[in-house]
């Protein structure tokens, strides 16, 4: 062998071992680099997302437009007239025997979720009981609020809710087997009730008092305001002011403006009497 063809066969030979010695780098080089990881989409989000969406908006939709809860409270504004009648002295006396009188009432429903009912006649509020149900072409309120002898919500009636949460919703109601509606306005309306301009207080009376011989609370605020709620479920709202060193003057409305006064006092104890009867102090 010349010596050309011994250095030919130790060019091969480092060539060889090159190409050994940088295959053996590429693959520790591929050792290094992280694998690559199949990603798999989770499908089953979106859709719950979507059906939680749908869901949602559903609701909002039903509850903006199509709800039929009665639930709060409702007024309409009741026009009437009652009459006054007087005793002539004579035939001849030309005084009229009645006087019509017209007036104009605020009348409220407030239908609580537990079943309580309460009908407020100017400032004049009753608690009594309701239900609902359905038929397959109505929906139906049963009622009973009743003050003593009279009855302001009973009996059966249908109902249907108008309008929607932009326009304003309205109670409609008519007495099963009756043509004639009442269409009330959601909310309470005006209370016909403002303080006296002239209001004078006595810090000693804020708070409720409790008669329990009689069955009476009686409420004062420091701003003017009187409630008087008795155990037989009549509860009235009036504006007060003292009128003089133990008297006080109050007005309340059942169909106009009524006014009434009381006297009362204290004891060495702080202890409040009204028109004599003595109360306790519970709040």
């Amino acid at each position: 062998m010349d010596k050309d063809d011994s250095q030919k066969i130790t060019d091969e030979e480092n060539i060889t071992d090159n190409i050994t010695e940088n295959e053996q780098e590429s693959e520790e080089e591929k050792t290094l680099l992280p694998r690559k990881r199949k990603i798999v989409k989770n499908v089953q989000l979106p859709i719950v997302f979507g059906i939680f969406l749908a869901a949602l908006i559903t609701a909002v939709v039903w509850s903006l437009f199509f709800n039929q809860n009665i639930t709060g409270t409702w007024y309409y504004i009741n026009n009437g007239q009652y009459t006054e009648t007087f005793d002539s002295p004579t035939e001849s006396s030309d005084e009229p025997d009645e006087i019509v009188h017209e007036y104009t009432q605020r009348v409220c429903y407030e239908f609580n979720d537990g079943g309580e009912c309460i009908v407020t006649l100017g400032t004049m509020s009753v608690t009594g009981q309701y239900d609902l149900y359905s038929t397959d072409d109505s929906h139906m309120i049963t009622a009973a609020v009743i003050y003593q002898s009279t009855p302001l919500l009973y009996g059966s009636y249908n109902y249907k809710v108008e309008g929607n949460a932009f326009t304003g919703k309205k109670l409609v109601i008519s007495a099963a087997g009756s043509d004639e509606e009442i269409t009330l306005e959601e909310g309470e309306g005006e209370n016909p009730l403002t303080p006296y301009e002239d209001f004078k207080g006595d810090e000693r009376l804020v708070g409720t008092w409790r008669d329990d011989d009689v069955g009476v609370d009686y409420t004062f605020t420091a701003d003017g305001y009187f409630t008087r709620r008795s155990d037989d479920g009549l509860s009235i709202e009036h504006t007060y002011t003292v009128v003089d060193d133990g008297a006080i003057m109050t007005k309340y409305f059942g169909d106009s403006e009524q006014n009434y006064s009381y006297t009362y006092s204290f004891d060495d104890n702080n202890n409040l009497s009204i028109n004599g009867e003595a109360l306790t102090k519970v709040k």
